[in-house]
């Protein structure tokens, strides 16, 4: 079967499913007690949304309300049977257990917010409620219609609404843009819409704020340092942009697939590269750092620290969220 028949059986696939859903044939699950704020995308991976719905937990928790992350916590061996990867104080999973983005949201988390992994996300955001989340945040829940959400919210970039760009498994995406339409907000990075008249509602900018250590100690990107990147991200290209963007000198780049766990000879062999060509630093993502169980000898080893703000449509953003929380 080639593969542009096999993108097109997939999209009558998504479009028969989505149908389903929207015509009740399929059940969906609501959760009493807590509203539900879905960040999601129509792509596979690679779209920013742990981080911002890490800053979307964050946001609703500053109103004083109690908010947690649900997550599939893939990768993690937790994700089967459901797990809490915090309970609002730091990961109480090993990135092992919780999946690398669970234990990088329960690690970075303003306290009081909680972390909860599983494949059944209704469950999961069941025991959320269950345990006082007034909110909860569904990370990647644009496609997972069996669980009610009271506010969608998607990230996408511009090959996204490219209509020369293929769904699965020829090309990238779950859906295709006409999607949209059961969505509430749209949003993008910044970065990526630059000088478009077409770019969504809301804006996101990522501030660059420092590198963080193996051990979590954060110091400041000092501009001109020669580094060597490596990371096992979905899309590698914005971690590159990213580094040079914080002044650092790029000496090289090694990448891997999504959500590689790295191994000690992986790192010594990344390391002897980086030192062979004159680096002094061995930079990687914040998802990738958790996934390193101890850092090689030779160049120092850290990742760049980045912030989620919003550059364009706060005002439409916290009234979603206000209207959502029944405020």
């Amino acid at each position: 079967m080639g593969a542009s028949l096999s993108s097109r059986i997939f999209s009558a696939a998504a479009r028969a499913r989505a149908a389903a859903y929207d015509a009740g044939v399929l059940p969906v699950a609501r959760i009493e007690g807590a509203a539900v704020l879905s960040v999601g995308n129509l792509r596979v991976g690679g779209s920013g949304k742990t981080p911002f719905a890490m800053w979307l937990a964050a946001s609703i928790a500053r109103r004083g309300e109690k908010a947690a992350i649900v997550l599939r916590g893939y990768g993690g061996s937790a994700s089967g049977r459901g797990g809490v990867a915090s309970t609002g104080s730091g990961p109480i999973l090993s990135p092992r257990e919780a999946g690398d983005e669970a234990y990088l949201a329960a690690l970075r988390s303003p306290p009081g917010v909680a972390v909860y992994v599983g494949a059944d996300r209704a469950l999961a955001a069941r025991r959320a409620a269950s345990n006082g989340a007034r909110a909860v945040v569904l990370d990647d829940g644009f496609q997972h219609r069996r669980l009610h959400r009271d506010c969608d919210l998607v990230l996408v970039c511009p090959e996204d609404l490219d209509p020369g760009t293929s769904t699965l498994p020829r090309g990238p995406l779950r859906e295709r843009a006409g999607a949209l339409g059961r969505a509430h907000l749209v949003a993008g990075f910044e970065a990526e819409w630059a000088g478009r008249s077409d770019a969504p509602e809301i804006l996101i900018g990522s501030a660059l704020t420092g590198l963080v250590s193996l051990a979590g100690a954060v110091s400041p990107v000092a501009r001109g340092r020669r580094a060597f990147l490596f990371a096992g991200v979905a899309r590698p290209e914005r971690f590159v942009r990213d580094a040079a963007l914080a002044g650092v000198e790029i000496a090289g780049v090694r990448l891997f697939r999504d959500h590689h766990w790295f191994e000690r000879r992986e790192l010594d062999a990344v390391a002897a590269e980086a030192r062979d060509l004159g680096a002094d630093l061995l930079l990687t993502t914040e998802k990738d750092l958790v996934r390193v169980a101890a850092a090689p000898d030779g160049p120092v080893l850290a990742a760049l620290r980045q912030e989620i703000e919003v550059v364009r449509g706060a005002e439409l953003l916290d009234e979603a969220i206000g209207h959502a929380l029944g405020a």
